[in-house]
Order: C-alpha cells, then structure tokens, then sequence
C-alpha cells in the first residue's frame, strides 16, 4: 500500500511547507460518503528533520534524494507485518500472557515530561476498570472528534459512578511537548500519555494503515472540527510547536480494557477512523458490569430514590420459596 500524491503539492518546498503537505495529502483519502467537511483530514506530522545546508536553504528547495527517503519512510512502515487485512477474524485477539507481561515493562511519558511504567496506570488497589484509547497521531481530526466525544459523553463523575469505578487514560505515539496543548484544544479531562517509540503500539499489533473507514463515523460527524478550521488549526500547530512530530500518519490505535490489573477486552481499529463510538464502548462496560454482578451472585437494582441496593438472588429465590409453601 502506497500513500496518495497529490500533484499540486509539488511546488511546496521548503522545510518547513513538507509538513504541511502531509495534512494536505491525507485530504485526498476523504470519504466520498463525508457530510461534514472535514472529512478525514488529519492534521499534519511535524517531523525532526535535520537542517539543510545553507545553500539548499537559499535554493528553498529540498534534494530528490532527502524526498524520497522521506516518503520511503511511509513506506517501509505500510509494508510492516502490522498493515491491516481486511476481513482478518483475529484482529482483536488479546496478546498471550506472556507479552502482556512485556507491556508492563513499557514506559511512556507525561505532560511534565516524566516516564511512567505502563503498568502503574492500568493497575490499582481499589479494583478499578481502566479503559486506556490509543490514538493516532496528535495531530489527528478523527481521534480530535474522539477524544472530544469521550470527554463529553463519558465525563470523570459518571466514570466514578461505574461499577467498577473506572478511569480512562488516552495515549498518543507523537512528542509528549504536544500534550499540555492537546488537552487544552480538545477539553479533555483524562490522563494522556505519549509512546513515542510506539513499543506499546507494535508489542499490541495496532496496525500500520491510511485506509478511511467505510462510513462516516458518528464522532467525526457530531465533534470534528470543520474542513476550514481543521486546516487552519494544522497551519497554527505548526508555527507554534516547530519541528515537533505529532507521529506517523500511518499509526492506528485502539482501545483497551483492564478490571482488577487483568486485561478484558481489546479492539485494534482497521482503518483511520476505526475507534469504538463511544456508546458502544458505553455498552460494553455496562455488560462488564452485569456479568460481574452475576459472578457476585447479585443484581444491582434502582430504587425510586435513585439509590442503588444489593439484593442476594439465592436469598430472594429462598425466600419465594417460602412462601409457596407457606401458602
């Protein structure tokens, strides 16, 4: 799989334009069926790049040779062992025992810039849920929209009122210089982290793909930015933050489920705009908390009150009992 070129996007040489076409290109894989504007738009890479020589700079060109070692790049990552077959029935299989075990050992970093083992954020005392999304690049309008529609649909009070009490955590593979930013353009209340070496991202076998999903997905619809706005929002990241990658365009993500330290559930999306909308991952979790109850042995009922009370199903199935013969 090859990325798309866009032909008017050749005159667009200087170092700091590159980048630029990149978010530009991505316009070219925008789904026919998008009512919205916005499309798939993703908003650019800012790669490291080392300097150019003075002359070249005059030139304000960049030599064959650096382009097409650039676009190899993206290249060599698509013909990866993570690039998507569609159609692919294992694709949410959970890792084995052992190389969840080699998660754990993964650190990843915060918006102070501090590392953090990954197995500190999904392991706690008070048997907690922890939902960990993975995104793409943090430059991204599909996961801007997602992370948007998290943030607003699934808040920290209705988190905390889950059973289990459940906290969600967001990790991007892009420089972690870019999260302080994130968080404020995008509201969100959660903890976000950044792979940068992506070791999460490919012990995990998230894929390698620029594919668009086969429709527009409802979290794009209702919290992406506009077509316009999203472009304008691209340029401005880019003079803010300089030469600081975002990560690659090709890296997908996915969502994770921890109960009690124990991985649960797992989805690796298939195309750029694969994330589970956030009412089925709502869903999901419900379920979670109805089999739990029924491991318990319980059911968790509403009273008029709003209150929530645990009544024993064998005490409750005796106690009929009872009172058949009683009668």
């Amino acid at each position: 799989m090859a990325l798309k070129r866009s032909a008017f996007l050749a005159p667009l040489r200087s170092p700091l334009q590159i980048p630029l076409t990149r978010a530009l290109e991505e316009l070219t894989m925008t789904s026919d069926n998008s009512d919205t504007g916005c499309g798939f738009l993703c908003l650019p890479i800012i790669r490291k790049r080392k300097a150019i020589d003075e002359k070249a700079a005059k030139e304000d060109a960049v030599s064959e040779d650096e382009v097409d070692l650039f676009e190899e790049d993206y290249e060599r990552m698509l013909r990866g062992n993570n690039v998507v077959i569609p159609g692919d029935d294992e694709f949410d299989e959970m890792p084995p025992a052992d190389e969840i075990e080699e998660l754990y050992k993964v650190q990843v970093i915060d918006k102070n810039r501090q590392k953090v083992l990954f197995r500190d954020l999904i392991q706690s005392k008070d048997h907690r849920r922890h939902v960990v999304v993975f995104i793409r690049h943090f430059f991204c309008g599909n996961c801007y929209g997602y992370v948007k529609a998290l943030s607003q649909e699934m808040p920290l009070n209705k988190l905390e009122k889950l059973r289990p009490a459940t906290k969600l955590i967001i990790i991007g593979c892009g420089d972690p210089i870019l999260i302080p930013q994130y968080i404020e353009q995008t509201g969100c209340p959660y903890e976000i982290y950044a792979d940068p070496s992506r070791s999460l991202y490919n012990k995990l076998g998230l894929a390698i793909t620029t594919a668009p999903p086969p429709e527009m997905p409802r979290y794009v619809k209702k919290y992406s930015l506009s077509f316009m706005a999203n472009l304008m929002r691209s340029f401005e990241l880019v003079f803010k933050t300089g030469k600081v990658s975002g990560g690659p365009i090709v890296q997908v993500g996915g969502e994770l489920i921890w109960i009690d330290g124990e991985l649960q559930h797992m989805h690796r999306m298939k195309n750029a705009g694969d994330h589970m909308e956030v009412s089925d991952l709502i869903k999901l979790m419900r379920r979670q908390e109805r089999e739990l109850n029924r491991r318990e042995g319980s059911v968790m009922t509403k009273d008029e009150g709003g209150g929530e009370s645990k009544r024993n199903s064998f005490q409750r199935v005796v106690s009929r009992l009872s009172a058949i013969i009683s009668a």
